[in-house]
């Protein structure tokens, strides 16, 4: 599957772990909506100030890297707990997310995104030395 190319409606920021140090913009919508999933995935819930300051919006946050690195991880319920979080932007129209442990101890995410009436695949590795990696989408 390849991605389609969205508009950019609006710029913003090209950050993910930190500032673009050639102080780019996204691209594209779609751009713009693979940055804020990445950011939902990472962040513990209820932990970005903008969200908290806009009373009724959503607040995102699934802090996929706690979950992925307890003791015991619950595999089967980061797919649906990603899917609600995602769900609450109303750019996302259906989602579905589903996590599995590789035999190397790594976990991988994958995640399609509708938008509108196109699916956007989105997929990340994750282990405990690397943390969470942006992989190529399916």
């Amino acid at each position: 599957m390849t991605n389609p190319l969205l508009p950019l409606t609006y710029p913003e920021a090209l950050c993910y772990d930190d500032f673009d140090p050639y102080d780019r913009t996204v691209a594209s919508d779609f751009e713009a909506l693979q940055q804020d999933c990445y950011h939902w995935l990472i962040q513990t819930h209820g932990s970005n100030a903008d969200e908290l300051r806009d009373p009724g919006g959503p607040i995102h946050g699934v802090g996929i890297e706690d979950m992925l690195s307890g003791a015991t991880v619950d595999v089967a319920a980061i797919g649906p707990r990603i899917e609600a979080d995602f769900l609450q932007d109303d750019r996302i129209t259906a989602c579905n997310a589903t996590v599995s442990q590789q035999t190397d101890g790594s976990f991988l995410i994958q995640i399609e995104v509708e938008v509108g009436a196109q699916v956007l695949g989105l997929a990340y590795s994750y282990d405990a030395n690397a943390g969470l990696t942006i992989l190529p989408s399916p």
